[in-house]
């Protein structure tokens, strides 16, 4: 997801929770995010990690593992500190990606304000769609979930194997 989508978020007024797979990436966007806002890391945007930390409770854009998130609702079931949650990466799909979603929708489904994004550059947005549609099939035809498609650049990747590199040395 591109990191101005969880700018854009917070603008309008939401405190917004970005998931990513690995402690890298959440604390490479904290950072880009901060910078491109022009705050010192840790006030307006931060990011939270297994060991290490760096937010403050009024933080409005908070970068995590998707670990901590699944902390974060032991003390805090509902999760009522975010008024957005941003499921970044889901195409990488793990375990704690399965058990996430499956208490967002939980989590959804008491609290009607909470905002969920689920980003994917491969996952099956119908199925998603359809997974978060918390609306009743049966009284209600339409859908409480959208799909939004962003474009991106693919870029051209080449693969050598070992055999075939001879040929170029």
């Amino acid at each position: 997801m591109k990191p101005i989508f969880s700018q854009y978020l917070y603008e309008i007024g939401h405190k917004v929770c970005v998931t990513q797979p690995r402690v890298a990436a959440a604390l490479s966007l904290a950072c880009r995010v901060a910078d491109e806002r022009g705050v010192q890391l840790g006030d307006e945007v931060g990011y939270s990690a297994a060991m290490t930390s760096m937010r403050k409770p009024e933080t409005g854009i908070v970068f995590m593992t998707e670990g901590v998130l699944l902390r974060e609702m032991f003390a805090s079931p509902l999760l009522m500190q975010y008024t957005c949650i941003v499921l970044d990466e889901v195409h990488e799909r793990s375990q704690m990606t399965d058990v996430l979603m499956g208490l967002l929708k939980k989590i959804a489904k008491k609290r009607k304000n909470l905002k969920i994004v689920v980003s994917s550059a491969t996952m099956d947005a119908d199925f998603l769609k359809e997974y978060f549609n918390l609306n009743d099939k049966k009284t209600n035809n339409k859908s409480s979930s959208v799909v939004m498609s962003m474009q991106g650049r693919t870029y051209p990747i080449d693969v050598f194997y070992v055999a075939g590199i001879i040929k170029f040395i």
